[in-house]
């Protein structure tokens, strides 16, 4: 999978990186923290949207391998993880 994701490296220029999304990317979380990892590994930023509702244990596993989270409702997502040093909740 990351072989795909380092196809697009050229066209991140200075704000891109990869989007974990579609259905709910932390429903997989072995998957998730892996490639998060591997990509944050070669320098590519990250980030994951989900709609926030997900156990806590799942969180500390992404969150130290994401630059940022997308959600629809701030309100679904822990308060512990919001605001970050270098995130926005707008």
């Amino acid at each position: 999978m990351l072989d795909r994701v380092r196809r697009d490296v050229p066209f991140y220029d200075t704000d891109g990186g990869m989007t974990l999304t579609g259905g709910e990317p932390t429903q997989q979380p072995d998957f998730a923290e892996a490639l998060l990892r591997l990509a944050r590994a070669e320098g590519i930023a990250t980030a994951l949207e989900s709609c926030g509702h997900v156990r806590w244990e799942v969180w500390e596993r992404l969150l130290p391998h994401l630059d940022a989270i997308c959600s629809t409702s701030s309100t679904s997502i822990p308060s512990a993880i919001a605001p970050r040093p270098g995130w926005t909740t707008t």
